[in-house]
C-alpha cells in the first residue's frame, strides 16, 4: 500500500473498489448450525503404557 500515497487522488476509488472485490474472496462460509458430528476435546494419552492382559487372564 506503499504506492497509494503516490497515486493520482482520482485513482483511490478505483483502487478501493478493486481492494473490496478481492476481500470478498476471502470471506469464510456461515457457520453450519446443524453439525452432524459435533466436535469434542480429544482425551490426552496417557505417559504410561496400557497394561496388557496375558493369555491366562482372558478366560
Amino acid at each position: 500500500f506503499s504506492s497509494v500515497s503516490i497515486m493520482s487522488p482520482g485513482n483511490i476509488p478505483i483502487h478501493w473498489q478493486h481492494l473490496l472485490d478481492t476481500l470478498v474472496l476471502f470471506k469464510l462460509p456461515a457457520r453450519r448450525e446443524d453439525r452432524r458430528y459435533p466436535r469434542w476435546v480429544k482425551p490426552k494419552p496417557s505417559k504410561y503404557p496400557h497394561k496388557k492382559k496375558d493369555a491366562s487372564q482372558l478366560n
